[in-house]
C-alpha cells in the first residue's frame, strides 16, 4: 500500500510517557509528602478515567478534577496543594522520547506528510513538542481538547480529514492505543499500525509492530 500520510499518536508512541509520568509523580508526591508506593494506585485511577473519557462517559475537565481527588480519598489524606496543577506543570517539562523516535521521524519525513493526533492535554503537549524538537516534523497537530473531539470518535477523524484533505486509503494511523488509535482508525476505515515495544499485538490492527524498524519495513 502506497501511503502518503502518517497519522501518529504522541504518548507511548513517540514520547516515553511512562517514564515522564513516573518522574513527574516522583516530584509531586515528594513535594506533598505522599509515599511513592502510592504511584501505582494513582496510575490505576488515571487509567480508568482516561478509559471513561474515550467512551465519552466523562469530560476532560472531570478527569482532571477527579484523578488526584480520588487518590486522596482512597488514601484518606488531605493536601493543601493543588496536585493536579502541580502535576500538569511538572509533566509539561518532561519531554523524554522513546529511543529511536527522532531517527524514525527523520527517515519518514522525506516521503510522508506527518500528522500528529493526540488525546493529551494542550498545556502539556505543546511545551513537550517544542522542547523535544518534535513540533517541526508535523504539518498538522490535532489535540483533542483543542478540536473538541476525542479519539476514537468519528468526530475526531472527521475534523482531521477535513483539514488534511486526504483520501483514507492514503493514510496510516500509528499508535499504541488499542481503543483510541487502532479502534478509532479501524472504525473510520483507515489502515492502522499498532506499535507496542513489548511485543503485544491486536487482531484489530492492519499491522502489529514492536519497533520503529518494523514500521519502516511495512512502509518499504
Amino acid at each position: 500500500m502506497a501511503y502518503k500520510y502518517l497519522l501518529l499518536d504522541a504518548d507511548d508512541t513517540l514520547f516515553d510517557f511512562q517514564l515522564a509520568q513516573d518522574r513527574s509523580l516522583n516530584e509531586v508526591f515528594t513535594k506533598t509528602n505522599i509515599a511513592l508506593e502510592h504511584k501505582a494506585l494513582y496510575k490505576e485511577i488515571s487509567h480508568g478515567l482516561w478509559a471513561q473519557l474515550e467512551k465519552k462517559e466523562i469530560t476532560l475537565t472531570q478527569l482532571k478534577q477527579q484523578r488526584f481527588t480520588l487518590l486522596l480519598q482512597a488514601l484518606n489524606l488531605t493536601c493543601k496543594e493543588d496536585m493536579e496543577i502541580m502535576y500538569e506543570q511538572t509533566l509539561a517539562s518532561h519531554d523524554e522520547l522513546i529511543d529511536g523516535a527522532k531517527d524514525f521521524l527523520d527517515t519518514v519525513k522525506k516521503d510522508y506528510e506527518l500528522i500528529l493526533i493526540s488525546n493529551g492535554m494542550p498545556n502539556i503537549q505543546h511545551p513537550r513538542l517544542l522542547s523535544s524538537g518534535l513540533k517541526d516534523y508535523f504539518k498538522h497537530i490535532f489535540i483533542s481538547d483543542e478540536i473538541g473531539a476525542q479519539k476514537p470518535s468519528k468526530e475526531f477523524f472527521d475534523i482531521v480529514f477535513k483539514a488534511i484533505k486526504a483520501n483514507k486509503e492514503e493514510c496510516l494511523v500509528i499508535g499504541d492505543g488499542i481503543s483510541s488509535d487502532i479502534l478509532g482508525g479501524h472504525n473510520y476505515g483507515i489502515d492502522t499500525c499498532f506499535i507496542n515495544f513489548k511485543g503485544k499485538t491486536t487482531p484489530l490492527a492492519t499491522y502489529n509492530c514492536d519497533s520503529f524498524d518494523a514500521i519502516l519495513k511495512i512502509l518499504d
